[in-house]
């Protein structure tokens, strides 16, 4: 018993960061949305606004609606302020919401990350992984038995020498290059 409540806790401790982390973000971006809804409706000026013209095809498959007044368009969260309609055009007076995009971008990454989504993290993981292997497990890497040896010391006694299981010493012994004489 005392080992399963360990192992939730484990769990729990590996999860938290991430669950914590998200709604942390959701709640900032809902500020950030109260805010810009509160500066919307005390009123904006047209120059603080941005101009977007689609057309009435192209709402459908471009815009990316969250609700009736925000929107994604090109990876950018848009407030709309005041919509035209023209003939076959649509004209979007809107808050270019850069918080609430930065906001949106660190919750999808966040989202990746977790979920083992993200191509390049994937990659660098794949790197970190065979070079640790290459570290540690040479290739050619053949694992041995260490059988104890039993050597004559200097003092006449007995000593016991293991060979490395795992990386035997080259054979032949390297070769002298060049030797140099010191004086």
């Amino acid at each position: 018993m005392k080992k399963k409540i360990i192992g939730i806790l484990l769990l729990l401790i590996l999860i938290a960061p991430v669950f914590l982390t998200y709604n942390w973000l959701q709640y900032q971006k809902s500020v950030v949305r109260k805010d810009i809804k509160k500066r919307i409706i005390e009123g904006l000026d047209k120059d603080e606004l941005v101009l977007l013209k689609f057309s009435t095809a192209s709402v459908q498959s471009e815009l990316n609606w969250k609700h009736s007044k925000e929107f994604e368009y090109k990876q950018q969260m848009y407030d709309v302020v005041e919509k035209q309609i023209e003939g076959d055009s649509i004209f979007y007076w809107c808050w270019w919401d850069h918080e609430e995009t930065k906001l949106e971008k660190q919750l999808k990454k966040l989202v990746a990350d977790a979920l083992g989504l993200d191509q390049q993290n994937r990659l660098k993981q794949k790197q970190l992984s065979n070079y640790f292997k290459l570290l540690f497990c040479p290739s050619g890497f053949e694992q041995q038995e260490s059988t104890p040896q039993i050597a004559k010391n200097y003092y006449g006694g007995q000593s016991v020498i293991y060979s490395s299981p795992l990386w035997p010493p080259p054979t032949p012994p390297p070769v002298l290059i060049k030797q140099i004489e010191i004086l």
